[in-house]
């Protein structure tokens, strides 16, 4: 709090100390405009959720595990739930923290980089791509998947990516080297 307010004076900053879902019921979150959902468990999303659906809030849901990554917007425009589409999780499922399975840096930077730039485009009245639509990114194969939520599936090809930085690279005085497998 301190630290926010010295780099913005201008901002209100409120802690609500607790665990959502937890010790800390949606009530007790004043009202705002966007949910921004980085927690690492199902019960604090889904009590995110229930608050984002009662006031009709978008709420821009990211993850990190390991070399993968997802995010989505829900209860935006096409009002998908998270129960919808991660199958009915229930907030009492155990989920594998971080601690144990690890998460690499890079990783949650990218979920933190594309969520941040999706909460943007919603504050800034924009659409975005992924109402209805969850990406996901594995590092390790560097394949992305934007998955309709209505069930088709796009891969992005990262070949022609590397092709057209070839040419460019091609084009200056240094060496390109491809590094997939």
């Amino acid at each position: 709090r301190r630290y926010l307010q010295s780099q913005f004076p201008e901002t209100r900053v409120e802690v609500i100390s607790g665990y959502l879902g937890v010790t800390v019921e949606g009530s007790q979150i004043p009202p705002c405009n966007i949910i921004m959902d980085c927690s690492d468990n199902f019960r604090a999303s889904l009590a995110a959720e229930e608050y984002a659906i009662r006031y009709n809030i978008p709420m821009v849901y990211g993850k990190a595990s390991r070399w993968d990554g997802q995010v989505t917007i829900l209860n935006g425009v096409r009002a998908m739930r998270c129960s919808s589409v991660f199958g009915g999780v229930q907030a009492d499922e155990p989920a594998t923290p971080c601690s144990l399975v690890g998460v690499m840096a890079p990783v949650v930077g990218a979920v933190g980089c594309v969520m941040a730039t999706e909460a943007l485009k919603l504050l800034g009245g924009m659409s975005s791509e992924l109402d209805g639509k969850l990406w996901t990114f594995d590092f390790i194969s560097c394949r992305t998947m934007l998955v309709d939520l209505s069930g088709a599936v796009t891969f992005v090809d990262n070949t022609i990516a590397a092709a057209e930085a070839s040419m460019v690279i091609d084009n200056e005085s240094c060496l390109f080297v491809d590094v997939r497998e």
